[in-house]
């Protein structure tokens, strides 16, 4: 469940990809987010979260 509040900074794509929070999740950040969306950190984290868990056929 993703918490919803006003006060979250959003950030850009490429402000995650260069952040050092997330060195080690580059290539997810490219293929999970678009390049003209902005998203908060809890966010990213439960796409990448989702992605990871998702089923490998």
């Amino acid at each position: 469940m993703t918490r919803k509040t006003k006060n979250e900074p959003r950030f850009s794509r490429n402000a995650l990809l260069y952040s050092e929070l997330f060195r080690h999740e580059r290539d997810l950040i490219c293929a999970l987010i678009a390049s003209d969306e902005y998203c908060t950190v809890q966010e990213v984290q439960d796409r990448i979260n989702k992605y990871k868990k998702g089923k490998v056929n």
